[in-house]
């Protein structure tokens, strides 16, 4: 008896001990209570985010070993999120990014670079595609300009045909949204 009238008198407390364990110990969890939070727009990314100037030449590698240099990209935007799998805020915002990737997969004027922190390509990419995510995993293969990445995950740069940066957003973002998706609608018309 004296169990269950103390549950009672500190149910809140059971609730909020309970709800901090499953954060600390179920990494799912977590992505779960991000993605309900991007879904209200506090974490969406937007265009004044971007430093109009040029990005540092950057290379990365694919699961193949082949290269892809953002100097050779030029003429294209280019979409670069740095992320990791045991990271919760880089996993909770995938799936805008793969809705924005969906959008774009057949145009050619658009490249999506994600890059794995931990440079473990294969290894990733069958991680996300065990989540129905398809997106292309490269690793980086040069030094990353620390203006652009300073090693916050998830951080997305994205590039114009130009190589100039027109959005630098560190930490959790929301992709599939109308700003994205007008910043590259402009950018394909220029």
């Amino acid at each position: 008896m004296k169990v269950r009238s103390w549950a009672k008198k500190n149910w809140i407390n059971i609730a909020l001990v309970s709800f901090i364990m499953l954060m600390l110990f179920y990494p799912p969890a977590k992505v779960w209570v991000l993605q309900r939070i991007m879904d209200t727009g506090v974490f969406n990314a937007s265009a004044n985010e971007g430093v109009a100037r040029k990005a540092e030449p950057m290379i990365f590698k694919n699961a193949d070993g082949g290269l892809l240099t953002t100097e050779s990209l030029k003429g294209k935007i280019v979409f670069i999120n740095f992320w990791a799998s045991w990271c919760p805020p880089c996993l909770a915002e995938m799936p805008s990014i793969q809705k924005l990737f969906d959008h774009y997969r057949t145009d050619s004027r658009i490249v999506f670079i994600m890059a794995d922190a931990d440079n473990k390509v294969v290894e990733s990419t069958s991680f996300l595609h065990k989540r129905s995510i398809d997106l292309p995993v490269y690793s980086t293969h040069s030094n990353i300009d620390p203006s652009l990445f300073e090693g916050t995950l998830p951080t997305t740069v994205i590039l114009d045909k130009q190589g100039m940066v027109i959005l630098n957003h560190r930490g959790i973002g929301r992709y599939d949204t109308h700003t994205i998706y007008e910043i590259l609608d402009r950018e394909l018309k220029n």
